[in-house]
């Protein structure tokens, strides 16, 4: 029985044999092609998810952060409404150094992410990607253009957080008609 078996492989025929070397090979080949296409699909997917993961980390932080210029706008204007010499009266200098101080610290926090304020200057360009126009006015005397600040803006390297609130000064046109 098994000298049968025996003589049964001696007597494939060779091309037979390639044949089956060749499927084989085929078939090993398309195993290893599918494990390729499977390795890049996982590398494909894991780099989707740390964009993914690091583009909703960077827009929770942006939030944050505009929640944080927002507090910071409420203690400037509580700055610019103290009385001059408020932090040297004996009663209420402490208070006043404080909201100072935590003025400070809020700069100092959004400073460390990298934020930086957007204040415009009167001979400044009027800029609709970094300010906002509350409105627009008219001056005499003016010869150009010129914004006039309301509100600071914020920009975290190049996006912006929240854009300067400005008024646009005209120079106020003539409506007089000649004589």
């Amino acid at each position: 029985m098994e000298s049968e078996s025996v003589m049964a492989e001696e007597e494939k025929d060779p091309e037979t044999e390639i044949e089956e070397v060749l499927e084989e090979t085929e078939t090993l080949e398309d195993w290893q092609d599918r494990a390729l296409r499977a390795q890049a699909e996982m590398q494909n997917m894991r780099k989707r998810l740390d964009s993914d993961v690091e583009e909703r980390t960077r827009a929770r932080t942006e939030a944050l952060l505009t929640e944080v210029v927002t507090i910071l706008d409420h203690f400037e204007l509580a700055l610019n409404a103290m009385p001059e010499g408020l932090e040297k009266d004996e009663e209420s200098g402490p208070f006043a150094q404080g909201v100072r101080a935590i003025h400070l610290s809020l700069e100092m926090l959004l400073a460390r992410f990298g934020v930086q304020s957007v204040n415009p200057k009167p001979e400044d360009v009027f800029d609709p990607t970094i300010h906002e126009a509350i409105q627009t006015l008219e001056k005499d005397g003016l010869e150009s253009p010129q914004i006039e600040k309301i509100r600071t803006g914020y920009k975290m390297g190049n996006r912006i957080l929240r854009p300067a609130q400005v008024n646009i000064i005209k120079p106020a046109s003539s409506d007089e008609e000649p004589a």
